[in-house]
């Protein structure tokens, strides 16, 4: 998610694109309980800027008012995501990787540990996910 939504982060302050964004980036937060290793390491370093800037990004965006979330971003974001999951999974697949934690869970304790053993855990994760990009979006739903 970060170095996908990194990307994401100069084109939106730019050209004020940002319907992944408003949704990624505010996501990165809960992405990760934090980085493997001691600080002040470099991956410590680079786990806080890349997870700080991008939040920082994204809220800067909705609350100068740039960006405005959809009532169909959560949607949109999500599938961009599950998207990336499966591209990230084939990667994990090709070259005996663990991006994502989409094919064990991490050695250490994680709320992955409630959702049940691999590949059933998959399924609570997405749903959590979902549940999370919507109640991220609620604040900007109009009345009707």
């Amino acid at each position: 998610m970060v170095d996908g939504g990194g990307s994401l982060h100069p084109a939106a302050l730019v050209r004020g694109a940002g319907v992944l964004l408003e949704r990624w980036g505010r996501r990165h937060g809960d992405a990760h309980a934090g980085p493997v290793g001691s600080c002040p390491a470099y991956p410590t370093i680079y786990f806080f800027c890349a997870h700080g800037g991008a939040i920082a990004c994204s809220l800067y965006l909705i609350w100068s008012r740039q960006v405005r979330p959809r009532p169909h971003s959560p949607w949109f974001a999500f599938g961009a995501l599950a998207a990336f999951a499966a591209f990230t999974g084939l990667f994990n697949v090709v070259y005996h990787t663990n991006y994502m934690y989409l094919c064990e869970k991490p050695d250490a304790a994680s709320i992955l540990d409630y959702f049940g053993p691999w590949p059933w855990y998959l399924l609570p994760s997405a749903g959590l996910g979902i549940l999370l990009f919507l109640a991220l979006g609620w604040r900007f739903r109009r009345p009707r």
